[in-house]
C-alpha cells in the first residue's frame, strides 16, 4: 500500500513489477521460429500463443495469465473462455432453429396465405394520411412475412426453453470452475484483502481533516481492530451519493429520450418517403435500416461517454475500500448499460404498435406524422 500511496500523492508517476525477459522472438537470431521451439519464456508464450487473434482456437494459458496480470484478470479471462466455450452448444441449436426457419418458410400457413393464397389480394389501409398514399395489397408484404418466419417460428419456443436450461447449467458449472480456481489460487479469503482502506480515500481524509473538529468526524476507532481509521461522515457521503444518483438518472433519461427520438424519426421518415412515389415501395427497408443505424450510433456514443462518467462518479464518491469502489462502479455500469442496450428492445416488445389507432383516427405526432406500427410479419 505504500507504493500506491506514493503514486496517488504524485511522488511516483507509476509503479509496476519488472518483466522477466523479452517478449519478442527473433527467428533469425535464434535459428528457429517460435512455434518450433520449447525455449519461449512466459511473456513470449503470452505474446505469440495467446495475444494473437490467429490463436483464437487454442486453449488459454490461464496460469501464465494469472502470473503476469494477477488473480483478478486471470479470473476474468478464465470466465471469458469458459463462457465462450459454453456458447458452442447454444450456437449450434440456434443455427439449427435458423435453418429450420428457412426450410419451413415455404410451407408455413401464414406465409402461404399472404404470398400465394386468396389473402394476397386483400386491400389494406393506406400507410399515411395524405392523398398520395393509396390502398395496398397484402401480398406486397410477402417478403416481410418470410423473413419474420425465419426468426420467429415454432422452433423458437424450443430455443427459448433450451436457453433457459442453458443459463442455469452455465451458472452452476461456472460456480464449480470458480471454486476450483479459488482453491488452486488460494482466493477464498480474497475479499478480506480487499477491505484495506484505499490510499485515495486515506489521502482524501487527510486533506479534509485539517482541524481537530474535522479529525473527530473523519477518524474513528474500528470496533473490531480497535485501530483509528478514516471514515467518511454521513454529512459528506450522502450529498455525494445523491449527486451521483442524479447524474445516473439524468443519463438514463437521455437514453430514453434518444429512443423516443428514434421513434419520432421513423414516423417522420415514413411520412416523407410515402410522398415519393418512386421510393414508396422501399419505405419499410429505408426506415428500418436507417433507424437501426441511428440507434446503434446512440448506443455506442452513450456507452463510451458513460464508461468514463461512471469512473469519474465513483472517484467523486471516493469509496473507502477497493470492494466498495468496484461495487459502486459495477452498479452504475449495470443499470446504465441495461437501459442503454435494452430500452429499444423493451419498446418493441411492449409499446410498439399498441397506440396506432384506427382508420381516420390514427395516433400521430404533431397531428401529422403517424406513429410507427408493426408490419404484417410482426414487430421483429
Amino acid at each position: 500500500m505504500g507504493v500506491d500511496r506514493m503514486v496517488e500523492e504524485g511522488d511516483f508517476l507509476a509503479a509496476y513489477p519488472l518483466h522477466d525477459g523479452d517478449y519478442n522472438w527473433d527467428p533469425i537470431e535464434r535459428g528457429e521460429p517460435w512455434y518450433e521451439t520449447d525455449k519461449l519464456n512466459e511473456r513470449q508464450k503470452l505474446f505469440y500463443a495467446w495475444a494473437d487473434w490467429r490463436t483464437f482456437y487454442k486453449k488459454q494459458p490461464i496460469e501464465i495469465i494469472r502470473k503476469y496480470f494477477g488473480e483478478k484478470i486471470g479470473i476474468y479471462f478464465s470466465w471469458l473462455g469458459f463462457y465462450t466455450s459454453f456458447l458452442l452448444p447454444a450456437a449450434l441449436v440456434g443455427l439449427a432453429c435458423f435453418i429450420y426457419g428457412i426450410v419451413s418458410a415455404a410451407g408455413d400457413p401464414v406465409v402461404q396465405e399472404v404470398c400465394s393464397g386468396p389473402a394476397k389480394d386483400f386491400l389494406m389501409c393506406p400507410l399515411c394520411d395524405t392523398a398520395k398514399c393509396g390502398f395496398w395489397k397484402l401480398g406486397s408484404s410477402c417478403w416481410q412475412v418470410r423473413v419474420s418466419h425465419v426468426f420467429d417460428n415454432s422452433s423458437t419456443v424450443f430455443f427459448a426453453l433450451f436457453m433457459s436450461v442453458w443459463g442455469v447449467l452455465f451458472l452452476e458449472f461456472w460456480k464449480r470452475k470458480q471454486n476450483e480456481l479459488s482453491y488452486d489460487w488460494d482466493l477464498f479469503d480474497y475479499e478480506k484483502g480487499q477491505q484495506v482502506v484505499r490510499p485515495q480515500f486515506e489521502l482524501h481524509a487527510q486533506r479534509a481533516a485539517q482541524t481537530e473538529k474535522a479529525k473527530q468526524k473523519w477518524y474513528q476507532t474500528n470496533p473490531i481492530t480497535m485501530v483509528t481509521e478514516p471514515f467518511m461522515p454521513a454529512s459528506t457521503k450522502l450529498p455525494k451519493l445523491m449527486a451521483s444518483f442524479a447524474v445516473v438518472l439524468f443519463m438514463i433519461s437521455v437514453v430514453i429520450s434518444a429512443v423516443i427520438g428514434v421513434v419520432i424519426y421513423r414516423a417522420i421518415i415514413v411520412f416523407f418517403i410515402n410522398r415519393q412515389s418512386d421510393l414508396k415501395a422501399l419505405a419499410s427497408i429505408i426506415t428500418t435500416v436507417t433507424a437501426a443505424m441511428l440507434n446503434l450510433m446512440f448506443i455506442q456514443i452513450f456507452s463510451r461517454i458513460y464508461n468514463k462518467l461512471a469512473i469519474w462518479l465513483t472517484d467523486f464518491e471516493c469509496p473507502r475500500t477497493e470492494t466498495e469502489y468496484e461495487d459502486s462502479y459495477t452498479i452504475k455500469m449495470f443499470v446504465f448499460q441495461f437501459v442503454n442496450y435494452y430500452s429499444s428492445i423493451i419498446y418493441i416488445a411492449f409499446f410498439k404498435g399498441n397506440a396506432k389507432g384506427y382508420p381516420g383516427h390514427y395516433t400521430t405526432i404533431a397531428g401529422k406524422y403517424r406513429l410507427d406500427q408493426c408490419g404484417v410479419g410482426g414487430c421483429l
